[in-house]
C-alpha cells in the first residue's frame, strides 16, 4: 500500500505535534484572554462601586451643608422663617405655624431632665401643646413630637426631619425656663423648703405627657 503521507510517517507525527502544540498555545492564550477581561471587569466593577459610594458621601455631605445654610427665625408676630442661602442669594420661606410660647422645664432635682413645651398654633387649625424631652433626640422621637398633633410642613421625609429639629433647637435657645417640683407639697429645693401647690404644674404630670 502507497505511503499516503509524503514526507512519511515521522513527519506526520512531527505535524501533528506541532499541530498539538499550537492548540494547547491558542488555548492557553485564551485563558489568559479570559482573565484579562474578568479581570477588567472586576476592577471596573470595583472603580463604579467606589464613584457610588463617593457619590453618595459627596451627596451626605451636600446635604448637611445644605441644612447649615438653612436658618430659622421668629418675627413679633410669632410667625417662624425659614432661610436658605441659595447661590449666595437668600431665600426666605414662612412655616405654617406660629408659636405662642415656648418654656424649658427642669426638674428640680437634676438639672440634665428637661422637657421642651411648646404651645404652636398651626396655621388653620387650633392651638395645641407639644412636649420635646430633651434627651431624646433621635429621629423618630422628633418626628412624634409633630405628627402626634398632626403638624406637617409639607417637605420630603428627611427634609422634613431635619426641620423640626432645627426648629425645636432655635426655640430651645429661645425659650423661657421653669423649674418644676416632682409632685404637689413640699420639696426641699437646694438649701431651701418649696411648696408645689395644687393647681400649680409637677415635673411628674409634664413627664407624662412626653
Amino acid at each position: 500500500m502507497e505511503n499516503q503521507y509524503p514526507y512519511g510517517s515521522g513527519s506526520y507525527y512531527a505535524l501533528e505535534g506541532f499541530r498539538q502544540k499550537e492548540i494547547i498555545k491558542v488555548q492557553a492564550e485564551e485563558v489568559k484572554s479570559g482573565i484579562k477581561i474578568q479581570t477588567k471587569y472586576t476592577q471596573e466593577d470595583i472603580k463604579t462601586e467606589g464613584v457610588i459610594k463617593r457619590s453618595k458621601a459627596l451627596a451626605d455631605v451636600s446635604s448637611k451643608k445644605e441644612m447649615q445654610k438653612t436658618t430659622l427665625s421668629f418675627t413679633t408676630e410669632n410667625d417662624v422663617i425659614l432661610q436658605k442661602e441659595c447661590f449666595g442669594e437668600p431665600i426666605k420661606g414662612r412655616l405654617p405655624i406660629k408659636i405662642l410660647r415656648a418654656i424649658l422645664f427642669h426638674h428640680y432635682d437634676d438639672m440634665e431632665r428637661k422637657v421642651l413645651y411648646i404651645r404652636i398654633k398651626p396655621d388653620g387649625g387650633e392651638e395645641t401643646v407639644l412636649y420635646w424631652d430633651v434627651q431624646k433626640n433621635e429621629n423618630r422621637w422628633i418626628k412624634k413630637v409633630f405628627e402626634t398633633n398632626g403638624i406637617y410642613f409639607g417637605f420630603g421625609e428627611k427634609k422634613e426631619t431635619e426641620i423640626k429639629r432645627k426648629l425645636l433647637l432655635t426655640v430651645l435657645n429661645k425659650a423661657e425656663r421653669m423649674v418644676l417640683a416632682e409632685r404637689h407639697g413640699w420639696y426641699k429645693e437646694g438649701e431651701k423648703w418649696q411648696y408645689a401647690f395644687p393647681e400649680e404644674l409637677t415635673w411628674r404630670e409634664v413627664d407624662q405627657k412626653c
